[in-house]
C-alpha cells in the first residue's frame, strides 16, 4: 500500500461511510492532487482494504487456536485467582 505524498493512506480519508458520497469524493481529488488516477486510488483502497480483512482474518484465527488449547495449570491458577477478585455477575 503506498501512501499518499501526505503520509495518508486511502483509509484515513474515509474514517466512516457516513456520508459515503462526499468522502469519496473528497479522497478522489486528494488521491487525484497526489498523481494517482481514479483505477489507481481505487486499487490503493481496495488493496487497504485486504489487508484490513487479513488482519481480521488472523485475528479471528489466533483467538480460535487460543480458544481450542487445553489450559494449562498456570491458566487455571490465573483464572481461580480473577474469579476470587472479580465482581459478582448480575441478572
Amino acid at each position: 500500500m503506498r501512501p499518499f505524498a501526505n503520509g495518508l493512506l486511502f483509509s484515513d480519508l474515509t474514517p466512516n461511510w457516513s456520508d459515503r458520497r462526499s468522502r469519496c469524493r473528497r479522497a478522489s481529488g486528494i488521491a487525484r492532487a497526489d498523481g494517482m488516477t481514479d483505477s489507481q486510488a481505487v486499487r490503493t483502497a481496495l488493496g487497504e482494504a485486504a489487508a484490513r480483512c487479513r488482519i481480521r482474518s488472523s485475528i479471528r484465527d489466533e483467538v480460535q487456536r487460543l480458544v481450542a488449547d487445553e489450559p494449562t495449570q498456570q491458566m487455571r491458577v490465573v483464572r481461580e485467582q480473577r474469579a476470587e477478585v472479580a465482581f459478582p455477575l448480575t441478572d
